[in-house]
């Protein structure tokens, strides 16, 4: 049965199982709708808001009304604020657009497409629900967005519903109807959708769902430990409860699992192989996360219960080959660790590189933690295995040699590239050893140790991280590179090919070639729409019809050519042909790849051919707009983002970009360098030499990783690991000690000093943090309004010649603002005045439907109706936030003749290479201050507490039999005052204990002389009467005198005897304290004892001794005493047994000898129990009740100690132990 306590905490433990199991489920079915549940949902929604809509749009009506055009342009913007990007207004005034509340909608500048009724509407990337009211010469339109599908898919831009409609489901619009529709208010039909299958869930839930249900795991675990350390209804051993532990906790993980509950949960990307995919174990990252806190939490329990039994082995050679198969099977399980922590490098996309801490993701730290749980299970296990092999060795040479040669072996397994190998080397060794050390020398400074081991497996661990990452790294630039230079670019190759075919059966296209009515720039730009468009997101596409008649004007030479002259001498030219005829690779450069694709027509009996020339898009080195234009399909700009590179051209340099101040020629960087495809290392950098032929060489280099960050992240992995540690053992103390928490003065002092500089690092590192943060927004609104005044004033110079119709100068403007935009490097936009877009440096971003050509609405209504002088705030496009300014542009008049607008997107890499260098320096810093405060805490708080310790243990010592020492202390504080009273109690106890000494000693005489007086008038009676009786046999002269004198004389001799028997013992308790010790050899001694006992009683002996003699240091006749009088007993306590059994066990346990005496007599009751070891104690008829009495003390004088276990009618166990003797 168990104790009200072990019922408390087992209750409170399951019902946190339950409560969190409950939390989980709570939180999936928030998460997971069945397709009717979306369906309501999202109706629900697109109704409210159209309730909402309609108010709105009969609100703006009234105030245009009443009040004018300003007070609801006014308005507008403001609930623009309120309703966010869900709502946005337009206005038109007779039917042209005058007014909008949203600048990324592509709405038309006509009000012809929108009615007075609700209807659905995909325009550009946006689906929209639309309302309009015609009022007079005015139509107010309001729109809900309902979903963004841009046409472009990067970091930035990503398909996504409003977060208002609250949609989880990927689904697909259509305007089509379906299975699943949406009605307006009026139930009519507005679009369908339907869903689309094998999604994982993304997002933050998972997250919170992983951790919920790993807090579940976790009290369902100290269920277990609870009920098989506290119910004794079954009676197991300690493996048996080992294993039962290990088999239920793995049970729950797979039940779960096999459940797939929660289902969120496990359709996230943690249980998916798009995050992590190894096709030898067929696992998941969550599933092997799951595996490695099973195995923790069993190898935590069999660490803390189980205890291996010392037996030496018989040889040399035994304890060689266990030694020697525990170190390999040791090292063997550690090679596998750390063959998995290659694969989740290599085989995963989790960046793992903690040197750049702040790139880190949750996927990152569950790896992180994963590699600790496992590193905690192989600890656990390799340190109890080790000093199990230990107990054997007679040799301690052996050990260290066998250490040494499993290292050394170690290091020429596969997989282990660069230096790796000899730090697992010097790794393994270094562990090897420190067991070893720590098991002879028994130390007991356990904290020291805990952070030695965990400081020895962060080192490797960074090691690891740091070393495998830039193999990583390596791989990926070598490979990533070679697949970006290919020759060729099969996608397109077989785009063109199959778009050719389709094009020749194209009936409209032939009608429209052979129909005058049609130009060819009409029907090139036909072509271009459906059949190129997605060439044309990386190509350049050119397309020119040419015939034997036509004539080609060849720029910028502007001189004419015949046509197909000209072509036939660039296919000439070509560096492959893909196909006769039909597509040739003309020219490939590192960042470019040149085709000519011929599509040949018969164009009214004459031959015509159409020559289509793609250029592979030159991609922008700067990252913002360019990086929004890029596809993620199209991973070269992203690729190279990351690095500097150079390209030469027979050896001189060509092109660079990036912070690397690269040479001029190759020769530079050494005679045998840039000789073949390779790494080398040059001024701190990285670099890899890619050779594409004889004349073009590619360098692309990455910054070595510095010793401060290296230094950094073992900083960061010291206070990652000991954060979780902490938590983790924090949580095992507690189910431990649950109903009895109790912490002591020493421990809460150093918490508290550990707990305050632990915060005030977190509070520095985040006030840090957000002032960097500040500054670096400060910084870019500085640079942003100088670049403004900049450009506005050469753009005011340049423009001052010219005629303020710019709409007429677009082309001169464009060219202009890309020039500038070069020179400031940043983007600029030009608006009229009524804030359509005159003129960009990026035309790319408005022809990719990513906003539209209409200025943001805040910014034209401060500028346009506030006249205000500038205006800056913060937009977005997509996830890309940038800052953005506008100032007025002015003519030679000095009047506003357009509005100069500068985005800036800020390079994000700049600000985190501020962060990491921030970082860099706290961790380093403040990672030293934590481990001079850990020292510092423990020497303080053991200076402050040595007074207490002091004065606990003279409390502990407080005896009345003996004289207490009192405290010297000379300082006047609490402390003094406390030693004070303490020592005035010593001297009250002394009085009182002198007195009740003396009390005792008078009561215990007197009780002692009474048992004396009892034992002896015993006998002195039959004496007396045996004397009387031959007296009168002598008066009386009666027969057989001599027989009667011979039997009384015979009787009295035996009450002698026993009257000398109790002065004998009484003698021997008096003078107990007069022992001599020696060293005794306790196997001998137990052997000679039990010789004189065989063939008593018919009393059975089992013995189980150990093969070499064990020695105590005690008293040679008195540990003798101590034998005779336990076999004694037993043999008098089973006096009724027919089969009379001892069994007698001598045994060591670490630093004690142990003799366990146990017979199967009639035991002792419960009642008896706690007066067994007191004098007059015994369950005998005669004898004075001190023999027990008497073991005890002889047992206590030599430092040893004495225990029973008793069942009645069953037996009684005698429990010796005393401290184990090496003789010199």
């Amino acid at each position: 049965m168990m104790s009200k306590k072990s019922v408390l905490s087992f209750s409170l433990f399951f019902f946190f199982v339950l409560f969190f199991l409950g939390l989980s489920l709570s939180i999936n079915n928030a998460q997971v709708q069945t397709k009717k549940e979306v369906q309501t949902t999202f109706q629900y929604k697109i109704s409210d808001y159209s309730s909402k809509r309609s108010a709105l749009i009969q609100k703006l009506n009234n105030i245009l009304n009443t009040k004018g055009i300003l007070a609801f342009e006014k308005q507008a913007l403001l609930n623009k604020q309120e309703y966010g990007e869900n709502l946005a207004f337009y206005l038109y005034k007779d039917h042209k657009l005058i007014f909008w509340t949203n600048n990324h909608l592509l709405i038309p500048e006509t009000d012809s497409s929108f009615s007075n009724t609700v209807s659905c509407m995909k325009i550009g990337p946006h689906w929209l629900i639309t309302e309009g009211l015609t009022n007079k010469n005015y139509t107010l339109v309001g729109i809900n967005i309902l979903h963004v599908d841009y046409s472009l898919q990067n970091e930035f831009l990503h398909d996504y519903f409003l977060e208002s409609y609250d949609i989880k489901d990927n689904l697909k619009l259509s305007k089509n109807r379906g299975e699943y529709e949406i009605t307006d208010l009026n139930g009519k039909f507005l679009f369908s959708f339907t869903f689309e299958e094998n999604r994982f869930l993304t997002g933050h839930m998972p997250f919170l769902l992983f951790f919920i249900f790993l807090l579940s795991y976790i009290f369902f675990v100290f269920s277990i430990d609870v009920i098989l350390k506290k119910i004794k209804i079954i009676n197991l051993s300690i493996i048996s409860k080992t294993i039962v532990f290990i088999g239920l906790s793995g049970i729950y993980l797979l039940f779960f699992s096999s459940i797939n509950f929660p289902s969120s949960l496990f359709q996230s990307p943690l249980f998916q192989p798009q995050l992590y995919s190894n096709l030898s174990l067929h696992t998941s990252l969550g599933s092997l996360f799951m595996i490695s806190i099973w195995l923790l939490s069993g190898t935590i329990y069999f660490n803390y219960n189980i205890s291996f039994k010392t037996k030496k082995q018989k040889s040399i050679l035994q304890q060689i080959s266990l030694t020697l198969a525990v170190l390999i099977s040791i090292s063997l399980l550690y090679y596998g660790l750390y063959v998995l922590l290659c694969s989740l490098v290599f085989d995963s996309q989790i960046n793992l590189e903690i040197t750049a801490i702040t790139k880190l993701s949750f996927y990152s730290y569950t790896v992180i933690i994963l590699i600790m749980f496992l590193q905690g299970s192989w600890f656990f296990i390799s340190k109890k295995l080790i000093e199990h092999t230990l107990s054997y060795l007679n040799n301690k040479k052996y050990f260290i040699l066998i250490s040494f040669f499993t290292a050394l072996l170690f290091g020429y397994l596969p997989l282990q590239e660069g230096i790796i190998s000899q730090f697992n080397q010097l790794f393994l060794f270094l562990y090897f050893l420190s067991v070893f050390y720590l098991f002879y020398k028994k130390n007991k400074a356990v904290f020291w140790q805990n952070v030695y081991f965990l400081f020895l497996f962060i080192s490797i661990s960074g090691v690891y991280y740091t070393n495998l990452s830039n193999q990583k790294e390596e791989t990926i630039r070598k490979t990533g590179l070679s697949t970006y230079l290919l020759k060729n670019d099969p996608l397109l190759e077989n785009h063109f090919l199959n778009e050719k075919q389709k094009l020749l059966t194209d009936s409209l296209l032939i009608y429209r070639l052979n129909n005058l009515d049609y130009s060819r720039d009409e029907i090139i730009d036909q072509i271009k729409q459906s059949y190129f468009l997605d060439a044309a997101k990386n190509y350049e596409i050119s397309m020119v019809f040419c015939d034997t008649e036509s004539q080609l004007l060849v720029l910028p030479e502007n001189i004419e050519t015949p046509c197909f002259p000209f072509f036939d001498e660039r296919i000439k030219q070509a560096s492959d042909t893909i196909a006769e005829n039909t597509l040739y690779l003309i020219d490939h450069h590192f960042r470019t790849k040149n085709y000519i694709g011929i599509i040949e027509f018969i164009q009214k009996g004459i031959k015509t051919k159409l020559f289509v020339e793609f250029l592979s898009k030159y991609q922008p080195k700067e990252l913002g707009i360019p990086a929004l234009l890029s596809n993620a399909r199209n991973w070269d700009l992203h690729f190279f983002s990351n690095y500097s590179y150079a390209y030469y051209f027979n050896g001189e340099l060509s092109e660079w970009f990036g912070k690397y101040d690269y040479k001029q020629n190759l020769e530079s960087y050494g005679q045998n360098v840039i000789t073949k495809e390779n790494y080398f290392s040059f001024e701190n950098y990285s670099h890899f030499v890619y050779i594409q032929d004889n004349q073009n060489v590619l360098l692309v280099s990455k910054p070595n990783i510095p010793w401060l960050k290296k230094i950094a992240s073992l900083s960061f992995l010291f206070l990652f690991y000991s954060l979780n540690i902490s938590a983790l053992f924090l949580l095992i103390h507690l189910s431990q000690n649950f109903s009895n928490l109790n912490i002591g003065y020493q421990s809460r002092l150093q918490i508290s000093m550990v707990a305050i500089l632990l915060f005030s690092f977190v509070t520095i590192g985040l006030s840090s943090l957000y002032y960097l943060y500040y500054l670096n927004d400060e910084k870019n609104k500085s640079v942003l309004m100088e670049k403004a005044h900049s450009v506005l004033i050469e753009l005011e110079h340049k423009l001052q010649d010219i005629d303020e119709d710019y709409e007429n100068e677009s082309e001169y403007l464009e060219s202009l603002l890309i020039k500038f935009s070069q020179v400031f490097f940043t983007d600029i936009n030009l608006y009229d005045l009524n804030g359509n877009l005159l003129a960009s440096s990026r035309p790319q971003l408005f022809d990719a439907e990513l906003i539209s050509r209409r200025m943001e609405p805040n910014a034209f209504y401060n500028l346009g109706i506030m006249k205000s002088s500038k205006f800056m705030h913060n937009e977005q496009i997509g996830l890309q936030e940038f800052y953005s300014v506008y100032v007025p542009f002015r003519s030679v008049d000095n009047k506003t003749a357009a509005y100069l607008n500068l985005p800036y997107f800020a390079k994000q890499n700049e600000i985190e290479e501020e962060i990491s260098g921030f970082l860099v320096a706290y961790l380093n810093i403040y990672m030293i201050l934590i481990l001079f405060t850990l020292a510092l805490t423990i020497l303080v708080s053991n200076y402050l507490s040595k007074p207490l310790k002091l004065l606990k243990e003279k409390i502990q010592r407080v005896r009345l039999e003996t004289k207490n020492e009192k405290i010297e202390w000379n300082k006047k504080d609490e402390i003094g005052a406390l030693i004070l009273e303490y020592n005035r109690m010593v001297e009250e106890l002394a009085d009182s204990a002198e007195k009740l000494a003396r009390s005792q000693r008078e009561s215990a005489w007197r009780e002692m002389a009474q048992q004396i007086a009892h034992e002896i008038k015993n006998p002195l009676t039959p004496m007396k009467l045996n004397i009387q009786y031959l007296e009168k046999s002598w008066n009386e002269d009666r027969e057989g005198f001599d027989k009667k004198l011979k039997r009384i004389a015979n009787n009295l001799t035996e009450q002698i005897d026993i009257l000398s028997d109790i002065a004998s013992q009484f003698s021997s308790f008096a003078a107990m304290e007069q022992i001599k010790t020696e060293s005794i050899p306790v196997k001998s001694l137990l052997k000679s004892t039990i010789d004189l006992f065989i063939g008593h009683n018919q009393v059975h002996f089992k013995t189980q001794f150990p093969e070499a003699e064990v020695f105590i240091l005690a008293d040679r006749n008195q540990f003798i005493r101590i034998l005779n009088n336990l076999i004694k007993n037993a043999i008098q306590s089973m006096t009724e047994k027919s089969s009379a059994e001892i069994d007698i066990k001598l045994f060591t346990h670490y630093d004690n000898v142990v003799i366990n005496i146990t017979d199967n007599g009639c035991g002792i009751s419960e009642a008896e129990k706690p007066y067994v070891f007191e004098p007059r104690f015994t369950t005998k008829t005669g004898g004075m009740g001190l023999g027990l009495a008497l073991v005890k003390r002889m047992t206590e004088n030599v430092n040893g100690n004495i225990r029973f276990e008793s069942k009645e009618n069953i037996g009684t166990s005698f429990i010796l132990q005393f401290p184990k003797h090496i003789p010199s």
